[in-house]
């Protein structure tokens, strides 16, 4: 009887399980329809860094949230094709090929050189 009681438990655990996982799929599935009606919520590109995520928006824009605590969640002005976000610090591709950086500077992560790229990584620190 005991080992019956066991087996009925687990079955069960595996329906919570199951039923779970539906409810996040049918959740995520309707989260993503209604951005979609908004097209200004969409990015090109999303990246999640240490404690902050930033995206392209659809207009090029970038939107960062998150810790901020060395201004890597503070993107500066312009329109972008592509952004990474490190632990403190945060690199973008402008629409012009050029690279910016903003957030932590302190070793030399957010001084990119004079060039043209079509791919950035931020990386750590």
């Amino acid at each position: 009887m005991k080992s019956v009681r066991m087996g009925l438990l687990r079955l069960l655990g595996l329906a919570v399980l199951v039923l779970a996982l539906a409810f996040a799929r049918a959740a995520s599935q309707s989260d993503a329809r209604s951005l979609s009606d908004d097209p200004t919520l969409l990015s090109h590109t999303v990246s999640a860094g240490g404690l902050h995520t930033c995206g392209v928006r659809t207009d090029g824009t970038v939107a960062c949230w998150g810790y901020n605590g060395s201004g890597q969640a503070t993107p500066p002005a312009g329109t972008y094709s592509q952004v990474s976000a490190g632990d403190y610090h945060t690199c973008g591709v402008k629409t012009d090929g050029t690279v910016t950086c903003w957030g932590r500077k302190d070793l030399g992560q957010a001084t990119p050189p004079a060039d043209t790229f079509i791919q950035v990584s931020a990386g750590g620190y």
